[in-house]
């Protein structure tokens, strides 16, 4: 199923990837216009300068000086941009279904790295813990504990511990 099935109801971190991947397919694959990469790692006042003078050109009596800016870190503002822009580039089914393609190309790698990540802190800590507390509940840990050494041993083949010690 394509991000787009489901835009504009998905999770913040699926709007962040949605956003950096568009950002980067409209760079990849522009046509005509000079742009640097560093564009996608710029301040907000870079930016705001940049869109002031592409601003200026169309309104040249407008006094815009600043408010972009200020529009630019407000998160409910640039929220409503990447919107704007993102139902602009859904418009466009060749250029939607590459964005589609490259979100989900990066969700996979992405979820793989931070999968990659997590599992050893996550294996470590539930060899360690050996009890929980949650609000007022207090949960033993030890058979759980156990549990993961008995695993980890297991896909690693420890030599010396027979099949049959493991529990």
């Amino acid at each position: 199923m394509s991000i787009w099935n489901r835009y504009p109801n998905i999770e913040t971190s699926e709007f962040r990837t949605l956003v950096s991947v568009t950002a980067q397919i409209l760079l990849q694959h522009n046509e005509g216009v000079e742009l640097s990469q560093e564009l996608l790692q710029q301040s907000s006042k870079m930016n705001a300068r940049e869109i002031e003078s592409i601003l200026s050109q169309l309104y040249p009596s407008s006094k815009m000086q600043g408010k972009i800016q200020a529009k630019l870190e407000d998160e409910s503002w640039a929220h409503q941009a990447c919107c704007f822009v993102l139902d602009q580039v859904r418009d466009y089914p060749e250029l939607a279904k590459k964005i589609s393609e490259e979100y989900d190309a990066r969700k996979l790698k992405m979820t793989g790295v931070e999968t990659v990540l997590l599992a050893g802190a996550l294996v470590v800590l539930a060899m360690k813990i050996k009890e929980i507390h949650i609000g007022s509940a207090s949960i033993k840990f030890y058979k759980a504990n156990d549990a993961v050494k008995d695993f980890v041993c297991g896909l690693i083949k420890v030599p010396g511990v027979r099949d049959d010690e493991r529990q």
